[in-house]
């Protein structure tokens, strides 16, 4: 008798082989596995209806029939098969296999049937479209609507995270059988963690306790920046590479201080000091500074003095420094030419003019840059006559190198280096010479360099062991025509020399930079002024910085790609119809300007910082800015560096004076820092040091007068908390100097009567008041005042007082007693 398994064919359950086993329907095991759970246990429950109903059917066939291979009906025949519990369970290659309840597994149909696994998956993926169904099942059940909570085991992943805070992270559980329903755990949300701001935080003013080190460090740990370069760290700095000596544990916090700047990129450079020092000297000559639309200090560098030859002007004309030949081929590049033409001269021919000039400007600046390695090269010993040759052509050098050739003999080779760069057709005439003798084999026999010079001549120049600025010349001198544009000449130069390195370390070389910029009129500064590029730090931002002052702010010929456009022009003087640009912020380029005032900073040049610092193009942004300078730089304002940040940078002395008061009280100088408040018109702090420090020891003191004239200096300006706080101090003062004159003034009248009651009625309004004006700061002040309020508002009417939480001791029983004295007498007065 045939048994039935789930999920068997028609055509297998007809067998009767007396095998146990039956071929699966894969494509109907597949579709399975995308169904939900309760689809599932509705579908085995028809699958297990329709077998019991099959079993029967084959029960009653075979009744009163016998087996031709066997003799007797065994007993278990006559029952239905037990089914075992089983579960589709996920496998780790993301595939589902049947589980018994006993945790074997079934076997699977390769197994059974004697097949490879990889070639049934490959069939299956192929002929059933299983992700296309199990999709279409996913799409038809999305609107069938999910209890919130079964809707969280979706969360459920391999490498999950909880980070949010929502409690979603469930365990993978496991199902016996599809019969037996799992419940979703209970929901545990899981804890938030939020940052507390200092003053929030429960160990507030408890930082000196080492009960808790983990606690009371706790801020201190992380690593962070302060001014000037300097960084906080535990243990020692290393890299990734490199081991450190000190233990993660180790506790002890450093205060390193790392440098901006490293050392000259060539020993003919400045330092980095003499450099910035010399250069904004420069610039601030040629840059007034006024105040702007909102009355901040603004510096303007559109003097038409700004140009590359006023800076190249600084530096001698023996000078072959790195900064020099930088600012040298911005004046060949961009600074405006003298072409001395008359006025009748038309457009084309002073363009054409114009271009000429432009790239005879360049060559001069390309002789006087590779002058030095040329020569440098010809000292080198045992250098042979045409070796010279060859080495003067790199630097453009045709006269010497013909003299050079006549001197060893080379008479031809002269008259061909006579008419370097000359016409296409003499090139071309080299060029048959030098596939004239490749073709007869004796180019082997001709000396290399002599071969290296007909190919210069002919437009095939050998550009091996050269540098990118001789490599462009002969591009500029050689190959080129003599009117081809510097931008053309540039291109053709990029096509045919794509391999050679034009970078140092990775970074582009900064006159490289700069001719690209001149080459292409589409490139903007952000491409161009790259720090690494201009120096031997990453961080240096002096030649950078310079440069887009120059380019963007004086020539405007160039710009970062970030700048806004507000809509392009406004007329600033209506009578005079003179019209102004007016130019969009650009982010990047006050970040510019905000790295090389830190890096001035560090070095000490605090003037030469702030100066840079008001080319910020924002005016709140400068304004807060150059105040944070200021304030960390208040230890260094001495008399000399004050009048030149208020006399030469137009700074207010507000400022200064701001800063002052800012380090003075960080010195534990209240006072000092409430002179320079009030002489800075900054009356809110100025207020808040003389009701925090000044006042409660002008209390301590009993110097009811300086007390009057501090507070005084704050009438007819407006004070937050004026009423709650400062004016307590003033009715205090009015109450102990005029009440005991009063009581002591033995004359009766009806407006002195009304003075006491009102100055009565003060006093007890002051008890009340006044510890939470001193906020439990100075409880010695806070008593000293009670007991003295107390006392004098008792000996005129000793109910008035209601609150007495504050009050103790001595003089809370007088109180007490007075208040008794009184009620009894009141009750004599009565009866």
């Amino acid at each position: 008798m045939a048994r039935f398994r789930a999920y068997s064919s028609d055509d297998d359950s007809s067998s009767d082989d007396g095998s146990d086993t039956a071929p699966i329907n894969l494509k109907a095991a597949q579709s399975f596995t995308a169904l939900s759970d309760d689809d599932m246990d509705d579908e085995e429950e028809e699958e297990e209806e329709e077998e019991e109903e099959e079993e029967e059917a084959d029960d009653d066939d075979d009744k009163g029939s016998t087996s031709s291979g066997s003799s007797e009906m065994r007993e278990e025949d006559l029952f239905p098969p037990r089914r075992r519990k089983e579960a589709l369970v996920e496998d780790e290659d993301g595939e589902y296999q049947q589980v018994r309840d006993d945790g074997l597994p079934l076997p699977t149909v390769s197994s059974r049937l004697g097949l490879d696994a990889q070639r049934i998956h490959v069939m299956q993926t192929s002929f059933f479209r299983v992700p296309e169904e199990a999709e279409n099942i996913r799409a038809m059940m999305q609107d069938v609507p999910q209890p919130a909570l079964r809707a969280q085991n979706t969360l459920n992943r391999k490498h999950s995270r909880d980070s949010d805070g929502e409690g979603l992270r469930f365990e993978s559980r496991e199902r016996a059988s599809f019969a037996h329903d799992i419940e979703p755990p209970a929901y545990r949300p899981s804890r938030k963690y939020a940052r507390v701001e200092s003053s929030a935080s429960v160990f507030d003013g408890h930082e000196d306790a080492s009960v808790d080190a983990g606690l009371a460090f706790g801020r201190s740990f992380r690593v962070g920046w302060g001014p000037g370069g300097t960084l906080v760290h535990l243990g020692s700095l290393a890299g990734p590479a490199s081991t450190s000596k000190s233990t993660s544990n180790s506790s002890t916090i450093h205060k390193t201080r790392v440098p901006f700047f490293s050392k000259p990129a060539s020993p003919h450079s400045l330092s980095s000091y003499d450099l910035s020092t010399k250069l904004l000297q420069h610039h601030l000559s040629h840059s007034p500074i006024a105040p702007d639309d909102a009355g901040i200090p603004f510096a303007d560098p559109t003097s038409p003095n700004l140009h590359f030859a006023s800076f190249a002007s600084l530096f001698p004309t023996t000078d072959h420094s790195y900064e020099a030949t930088l600012f040298r081929l911005g004046q060949a590049l961009f600074d405006l030419l003298d072409l001395r033409l008359g006025s009748d001269i038309t457009v084309d021919i002073k363009n054409r003019v114009s271009a000429l000039a432009r790239k005879a400007a360049l060559t001069a600046w390309l002789e006087h840059t590779v002058a030095p390695t040329v020569d440098s090269e010809l000292r080198v010993p045992g250098t042979s006559a045409t070796a010279r040759v060859w080495t003067l052509l790199t630097g453009n050098q045709v006269e010497k190198a013909c003299e050079a050739a006549m001197d060893a003999g080379y008479v031809k080779l002269a008259t061909l280096v006579s008419q370097a760069g000359g016409e296409f057709e003499f090139r071309e005439d080299v060029k048959e010479q030098i596939e004239l003798w490749r073709t007869e084999h004796v180019d082997v026999h001709i000396d290399e360099y002599i071969k290296r010079v007909y190919g210069l001549l002919a437009g095939l120049a050998d550009v091996k062991n050269l540098d990118w600025k001789r490599v462009f010349g002969m591009h500029l001198w050689f190959n080129e025509p003599i009117d081809a544009p510097i931008g053309e000449v540039f291109r053709a130069f990029e096509r045919s020399v794509t391999s050679l390195p034009m970078t140092k370390d990775g970074r582009p070389d900064g006159l490289f930079s700069i001719l690209r910029l001149f080459a292409d009129p589409a490139c903007s500064l952000t491409r161009v002024l790259d720090p690494a590029s201009f120096g031997s730090s990453r961080i240096d931002y002096t030649l950078p910085w310079h440069l887009y002052i120059i380019l963007s702010r004086c020539m405007r010929v160039r710009d970062f790609s970030d700048r806004g456009d507000p809509g392009g022009w406004h007329n600033e003087d209506t009578e005079a119809e003179e019209e102004v640009r007016v130019d969009g912020h650009s982010p990047t380029a006050d970040l510019v300007t905000s790295m090389y005032a830190g890096q001035l900073e560090q070095i000490g040049l605090v003037q030469e910082a702030a100066f840079v610092l008001l080319h910020i193009e924002g005016s709140a942004g400068r304004e807060k800015a150059i105040k944070d300078l200021l304030a960390r730089s208040a230890h260094l304002l001495d008399d000399w560096m004050v009048r030149g940040l208020v006399g030469s940078l137009k700074l207010p002395m507000v400022w200064v004076q701001e800063a002052q008061a800012i380090y003075a009280l960080h010195q534990n100088s209240p006072f000092e820092a409430y002179e320079l408040y009030l002489s800075a018109r900054l009356y809110n702090p100025a207020h808040d040091i003389a009701v925090a420090e000044l006042a409660p020891e002008a209390v301590v003191r009993k110097d009811l007068e300086l007390l009057k004239t501090m507070f005084g200096r704050f009438r007819g300006h407006a004070v937050d908390g004026w009423s709650i706080r400062g004016k307590l101090f003033v009715d205090y003062a009015n109450v102990l100097t005029r009440l005991p004159e009063l009581y002591d003034d033995e004359s009766t009248s009806a407006e002195k009567t009304e003075e006491i009651e009102t100055l009565t009625r003060t006093g007890a309004r002051l008890v009340g008041l006044l510890p939470d004006a001193l906020d439990g700061r100075n409880k010695e002040a806070l008593t000293i005042m009670l007991d003295a309020l107390v006392k004098v508002v008792d000996r005129e009417k000793p109910g008035a007082i209601t609150q007495l939480h504050h009050i103790d001791g001595t003089t809370r029983i007088q109180h007490i007693r007075a208040t008794g004295v009184k009620r009894f007498l009141k009750s004599i007065q009565v009866n």
